[in-house]
Parts: structure tokens; sequence; C-alpha cells
């Protein structure tokens, strides 16, 4: 079996970067063996880790050359602002590049020059998550989104909500599908339909997009 490695990476901090680094190694962890890579110098996800114990390995990128041979999926979470050469090598080192955003004026601003950087180096192996949406009457999802789309930005076609789940599965070291908290379910739906799309992509599939997420669950 091919390996496929996952990378994960933003120009701005808290967009949920490791949320997604630790939401989508749990998801392919399912059908595969999988490692997630710490290489951000905050360690968020090693601690994380360490406050409960996600159902994989977790290690730095320092143990990443003696242990990638054991697992088929790698996701890694890299540092935050990468730069031109960074991505340059993420580009020749990863299946594809998973882009976290806020839908935030600061957190777009980022994004342009991300996207101006991978169309400089003619890749089209990144997609933009957007990520903390929050829930309806609230409109920053669909607007923020017509916005990136209007920009010729490529996106997954599902977002992630904002639930305090997400902070009591950081909080208790677990993902959000094993929080005690009857909205978790929800935070793991929108992480399996990213996973799916993935998947997808890796398979150069088309993607049958389910229905549209459900703004009107209030959190």
């Amino acid at each position: 079996m091919a390996k496929t490695i996952i990378t994960v990476t933003s120009l701005k901090g808290g967009v949920g970067k490791s949320t997604t680094s630790v939401h989508l190694a749990a998801y392919f962890q399912k059908t595969s063996s999988t490692l997630l890579v710490d290489a951000d110098p905050n360690r968020s996800v090693i601690e994380w880790n360490a406050r409960g114990g996600l159902p994989y390995a977790v290690i730095t990128e320092r143990q990443l050359a003696r242990e990638a041979g054991n697992y088929d999926t790698i996701i890694i979470d890299t540092k935050g602002r990468p730069d031109p050469d960074d991505l340059r090598e993420m580009i020749g080192g990863s299946d594809i590049i998973v882009v976290p955003c806020t839908a935030e004026a600061q957190a777009i601003a980022t994004l342009r020059t991300i996207h101006e950087q991978f169309s400089n180096l003619a890749t089209n192996k990144y997609r933009i998550l957007l990520t903390n949406i929050p829930a309806y009457p609230q409109k920053d999802g669909p607007l923020y989104r017509a916005l990136l789309t209007e920009l010729g930005m490529p996106l997954f076609s599902k977002n992630i909500r904002s639930l305090k789940a997400f902070k009591k599965a950081s909080q208790y070291g677990t993902t959000v599908d094993k929080v005690k908290d009857d909205l978790g379910q929800l935070g793991w739906g929108d992480y399996e339909d990213i996973g799916d799309e993935i998947a997808a992509f890796l398979h150069g599939e088309a993607y049958e997009q389910g229905p549209a997420l459900d703004e009107r669950v209030h959190v």
C-alpha cells in the first residue's frame, strides 16, 4: 500500500491547525495505520496527547525518519507561518495540504498570501478548510465562503463548526466524539466529511457532497 502524507499548515495561529491534525489522524486511523507528527515548536499535539491518550501514535519530527516506515498514513502538523521554501518542501513531500482558516478578516487576509505562494509554485494540492464557524443566525461562514470562492481559492465543501466540545477534547486529551457533550458527534461528523473529501481527492475521485452544514444548530 502506498504511503499517504497529509500536511496541515497555516499562516496564522488560533485557526484550528492542531485540532484539524488530531481529528484527521483519528479519521484515517479507522482504515489504516496512522502516525501524527507534531512538527510545531509549540508542541500542541504532544501536549494534547499527554493529557489523555489519542488512538494513534504521536511523535515529533525528530523521530519521523525512524518511524515513518511503520505507518500507511502520516499526518504532519507543521509550524505556523511557513515561508515559501517550507511550502515548496510541503508540496514535494505531501499528497495534499490542508490550510485551516477561521471566518475573520485577519485570517482571511493571510490566505491571500498563502494562495499567492501556492499559485507561484504551480500546485493544486491544497485545500482551505473554514473552521470555528459560528452558529445560525450569524452569517460569517456563508459570507466568507462566498468571498474565498470569488477569489478563486480551493475550498473543502464543508466547514467545521464552532463547538465547545472541541475545547473539551483538547482539555481531556481525546477526540471530540469521545467527550461528554451532546454536540460532540456533530463536530466529529464535520471532520468525517472532510476526511471523506480528502480520501476522494487522494484516489482521484469526484467528491459527492452531502447535505449542507446545518447552521441552525445553536451552540
